[in-house]
């Protein structure tokens, strides 16, 4: 189910196969920006919220997040993949996975990273990582 005016239902519907790095049936990870080690985890039903996952979504939710920030951690060699979601911008559950590695400045860790994608756009290193990611997954999945 999509909601028109939603951008994450826009993303989901027209990423392409180089911004995304998987997909099934209930959820898909791709890269919105092209920030080397950023990608959105959302769900492919649109819905408001973490609270209006089925038990099920929720437990897949969980096993993905904490197969693609360990793929993150080690493709980037991230010091910390955080894992972001307000839901403010968007009323369509998503969570930001955001690796930050060590030469990021300590007033742009945490919270505060996010919004300095602009500066840390880089096309090339962000194609790069996604090709590592997609590899680190077909591996870890066989």
């Amino acid at each position: 189910m999509t909601e028109d005016g939603c951008h994450v239902c826009a993303l989901g519907a027209s990423a392409t196969d180089a911004q995304i790095i998987y997909k099934d049936r209930a959820w898909t990870a791709a890269s919105p920006v092209p920030v080397p080690g950023w990608i959105m985890l959302f769900s492919n039903r649109h819905n408001e919220g973490v609270w209006e996952l089925g038990v099920d979504e929720a437990a897949q939710f969980g096993r993905l997040t904490v197969l693609l920030t360990g793929a993150l951690k080690e493709v980037c060699d991230a010091d910390r993949v955080y894992v972001m979601y307000a839901g403010e911008t968007s009323l369509h559950f998503h969570a930001m996975l955001m690796a930050r590695g060590a030469d990021i400045p300590d007033e742009w860790r945490g919270p505060a990273l996010i919004n300095q994608h602009s500066e840390l756009l880089d096309p090339d290193r962000a194609n790069d990582v996604l090709a590592s990611l997609r590899k680190k997954l077909d591996v870890m999945s066989s």
